[in-house]
């Protein structure tokens, strides 16, 4: 993974940043705006099927609007659609980036090598939160609330760990 994404990226720089890599100074600075830009990208995609989990939700609880008996489990599904938007939108709007953490930081190779492994994780997690979300009709709300604990909680880790390979930063809130 990491080589197909690093290769996208380098891939995707125009000219003058081809031409500005070989200046010793900002060549270190354009890998970790690589690391960076790469980070952005996974956690948009994860977001993204993040707020795709709501599609089976909203069906289950247009099922549940049906049936005049269904006020708690519709409260239910509905607090669980809250759930996963905040889920996604603590994916995307993560209080970290290029702009928190210096560009000074140089990241190395096993650094990135721990960050990977994270990012795998999480997208086995989210594999787990969108079998739960397809299932939510027939299950109830319980799996993917449960599916979406866990991931915030792998989230938080990579997080940390994203804050340890920077060299001590930590988010604002976490202050």
């Amino acid at each position: 993974m990491e080589d197909k994404l690093l290769q996208r990226m380098k891939a995707d720089r125009g000219w003058l940043a081809e031409q500005m890599a070989q200046v010793p100074v900002f060549r270190g600075y354009l890998e970790n705006t690589t690391i960076w830009e790469a980070d952005k990208m996974i956690r948009d995609e994860i977001a993204r099927r993040l707020s795709e989990a709501k599609t089976p939700v909203n069906k289950a609880i247009k099922a549940a609007g049906e049936d005049v008996r269904a006020g708690a489990g519709l409260a239910a599904l509905e607090r669980l659609l809250n759930l996963v938007d905040k889920a996604a939108n603590k994916v995307r709007f993560a209080d970290y980036g290029h702009s928190a953490i210096s560009a000074k930081v140089k990241i190395r190779q096993q650094d990135l090598a721990r960050l990977l492994a994270y990012d795998r994780c999480m997208f086995e997690q989210l594999a787990e939160v969108e079998g739960a979300a397809d299932v939510v009709l027939e299950m109830g709300p319980d799996r993917l609330e449960a599916a979406l604990a866990t991931f915030e909680r792998q989230f938080d880790q990579r997080k940390k760990c994203l804050g340890e390979v920077a060299g001590g930063w930590s988010s604002p809130a976490a202050t």
